[in-house]
C-alpha cells in the first residue's frame, strides 16, 4: 500500500471513531434530537405515529405520539354508548409540546368536564387533533380525514389570531408546500 492510501484510511477510521465518540457521548449525558413531525400528502405535514421523546424547546415536557398520529392516548375508533366525545383541532397550542400532557387544554378540558359531572349521563372523551402550523384549511382536512372516524359529538375549533389568519394565506404565510383555501373570484 502506498502511502496516499494508508493516510487516506487513517483519516476516514479516525473521523469514524470520533463521530461513533461523540454519538456515545451524547447518548450517555440523554442528550437526543427527535423528529416528531412527518411529511404529509394531504396535509402538509403531519404527527409521526408512535414518537416519543423529551420537547426541550419552549418548555421541557415528555411528549408521546399515539399509534394515529396524535398527540394523545389511544382511543378506540367505535365510541363506547357511554360516551360523550370531543374532537379539539387547532395548532401548536392544542399540540402543546412545551408541556406534559397531563397539562395540556384537551386533556384539563376532560378532566374539568369529568369533575363537574356525567354530560346527558355520560363519560366524557376529549381526543386532541392539534399539530402545530395548522390553519383552518389543514384543520378541515383532519377533520375530513381523520377526525369523523371518532364519530365525535362534538367538534371544538381552537382558533388562535395571532398566527392562524397568516396560516389560511399563501401570500401571507409563504409556505409552499401545505394547502390552503381557495375562494372564488367574483
Amino acid at each position: 500500500m502506498n502511502n496516499y492510501v494508508k493516510t487516506a484510511l487513517l483519516l476516514f477510521f479516525s473521523v469514524l471513531v470520533a463521530l461513533l465518540l461523540a454519538e456515545a457521548s451524547l447518548a450517555l449525558v440523554g442528550y437526543s434530537s427527535h423528529s416528531f413531525h412527518q411529511s404529509d400528502s394531504l396535509l402538509g405535514s403531519s404527527l409521526r405515529a408512535n414518537a416519543e421523546g423529551v420537547w426541550k424547546q419552549e418548555g421541557n415536557a415528555v411528549v408521546k405520539i399515539n399509534s394515529d398520529g396524535l398527540r394523545d392516548v389511544e382511543h378506540a375508533l367505535e365510541k363506547p354508548q357511554d360516551v360523550f366525545r370531543i374532537a379539539v383541532l387547532g395548532d401548536s397550542y392544542m399540540e402543546a409540546f412545551q408541556v406534559d400532557f397531563e397539562r395540556s387544554f384537551p386533556r384539563l378540558l376532560q378532566q374539568n368536564l369529568q369533575h363537574k359531572g356525567t354530560l346527558a349521563g355520560k363519560k366524557i372523551e376529549v381526543i386532541n387533533f392539534g399539530c402545530a402550523g395548522y390553519g383552518t384549511a389543514r384543520e378541515l382536512i383532519m377533520l375530513q380525514q381523520h377526525v369523523w372516524k371518532y364519530k365525535p359529538d362534538l367538534v371544538l375549533l381552537a382558533f388562535l389570531t395571532a398566527n392562524d389568519v397568516r396560516d389560511n394565506s399563501k401570500a401571507l404565510n409563504k409556505v409552499e408546500y401545505i394547502p390552503y383555501l381557495k375562494f372564488p373570484s367574483f
